[in-house]
């Protein structure tokens, strides 16, 4: 039989909203509601809540390591600026950066960002790797993620904090009412430890 080694939880009790949305409610874990950053449906890694479609981007126009910001081209999603548990995820060179945003400074057709400590400190004054501007191959990518604003698409997903409600836009061929929905809980699954041993061959 197929084994399992698993650090995860089910989700339970899904319910239908007026729109294409479902909700539960997050697993407690010592007596608070599990915040997790993936979920799984029916075995498959279903998407967080993002400003585009699965492994579409966008380009940056500015960062400014002074003032702790990063301009971007002002997100087309009405009410965005107001979202409390919004994030920004941006590829520089091999690494991704994940910044919780504090404010969106909306002038025109273009939007300044700032963000919440420490990862805005991290991020700005590490020396490397920092986000490309100006390169031959263009700006470093990004895109938004983390509200409920975004999820407008099926096999997204929400979770409003802190009342732990987990937000899902199902996929056409998935039935809430059977589905297997697994979110993680362990942040260690498996440690292998040891000691140090020295050997003599003796001839």
């Amino acid at each position: 039989e197929e084994v399992i080694i698993s650090g995860g939880t089910p989700v339970i009790g899904w319910k239908k909203t007026d729109t294409n949305l479902w909700v539960a409610d997050a697993p407690l874990v010592g007596n608070r509601h599990l915040e997790f950053r993936q979920l799984w449906v029916n075995g498959k890694k279903a998407q967080r809540a993002s400003q585009f479609k699965d492994g579409i981007m966008e380009r940056m126009i500015d960062f400014d390591k002074e003032k702790e910001t990063i301009t971007i081209p002002t997100p087309q999603i009405k009410g965005l600026e107001n979202a409390k548990q919004l994030e920004m995820i941006v590829h520089q060179r091999w690494a991704i950066a994940i910044l919780r945003v504090k404010k969106l400074d909306i002038q025109g057709n273009k939007t300044i960002v700032s963000f919440h400590n420490p990862e805005s400190q991290l991020e700005f004054a590490h020396p490397w790797p920092q986000p490309v501007i100006g390169e031959s191959k263009g700006n470093s990518s990004f895109c938004l993620t983390n509200a409920l604003e975004l999820l407008d698409q099926p096999g997204e997903w929400f979770q409003e904090y802190p009342s732990g409600t987990i937000y899902y836009y199902p996929q056409a061929s998935e039935n809430m009412e059977t589905a297997e929905v697994i979110i993680p809980a362990l942040e260690t699954l498996v440690t292998i430890d040891g000691t140090s041993v020295s050997y003599t061959h003796l001839r």
